[in-house]
């Protein structure tokens, strides 16, 4: 199984301090299934994927949000 997207999906939930838990329960799935993702034992479906790229977004634009308002202070 090709593990560079699982690869990326832990990079991306590590810059983000995120927990395999936090992952699993904002895109309604297992926090095995996100485990096997990362270590390729398995491949997200093309919908868990959007979610992921969705709660990605989600939080990028938080974030981003949050630096606005401490640059404006």
């Amino acid at each position: 199984m090709n593990t560079n997207l699982g690869n990326r999906i832990k990079n991306l939930r590590n810059e983000r301090h995120l927990s395999q838990e936090y992952v699993a329960e904002q895109i309604g799935v297992s926090r095995q299934s996100v485990s096997k993702w990362e270590s390729g034992v398995s491949r997200p479906s093309t919908g868990n994927l959007i979610c992921l790229a969705e709660l990605s977004m989600f939080l990028w634009m938080r974030l981003r949000k949050k630096h606005q308002i401490i640059a404006a202070t």
